[in-house]
């Protein structure tokens, strides 16, 4: 009998401890991620790498507020990788749908403007930190990407028509 109340602790303990998946070191605001690889619709060569149609040392990414959130110059890879809150110490609003813009600037002899758009819904979770319930990410109008409750960011390729 001892022995099964010893071996039922033990598993509650162990069910405790998986259940509990906060994670103290991760803010929202400030750490959520966002990945980006552009290719050409047509040719799925990449766009911003080190042979590449755009210029690298001329991307930018801008908020809907005109602030740069993504600076340049791509990377030899060409991944974009940026935070959209961080860099421009912005906070994600809670408990309403939340609909932001961003607008991706390319420059080859001339700019090319892509639009992209992010909606979402935060609230403050379990944890007592703010989490995402949904996200929608839309490229050029197309949607891209859509998650319920991603948590750290995410990575994607997107197709240039």
């Amino acid at each position: 009998m001892k022995k099964c109340f010893t071996t039922v602790s033990v598993m509650l303990v162990l069910l405790s401890i998986e259940s509990c998946k906060c994670n103290e070191d991760f803010d929202l605001d400030r750490d959520f991620l966002i990945g980006l690889h552009l290719y050409g619709k047509q040719s799925n060569e990449n766009l911003l790498g080190i042979t590449a149609k755009y210029k690298r040392d001329s991307v930018e990414i801008y908020n809907d507020f005109d602030q740069i959130v993504y600076p340049g110059p791509v990377p030899l890879d060409g991944s974009i990788y940026f935070h959209p809150y961080r860099s421009v110490n912005s906070k994600i609003s809670l408990n309403s749908d939340i609909t932001t813009f961003f607008y991706l600037h390319l420059k080859d002899i001339q700019v090319d403007i892509d639009t992209i758009k992010m909606e979402y819904y935060a609230r403050i979770g379990e944890c007592h930190d703010k989490e995402f319930t949904y996200l929608n990410f839309y490229y050029n109008g197309e949607l891209v990407y859509n998650s319920n409750n991603p948590s750290h960011g995410f990575d994607i390729d997107l197709y240039k028509k």
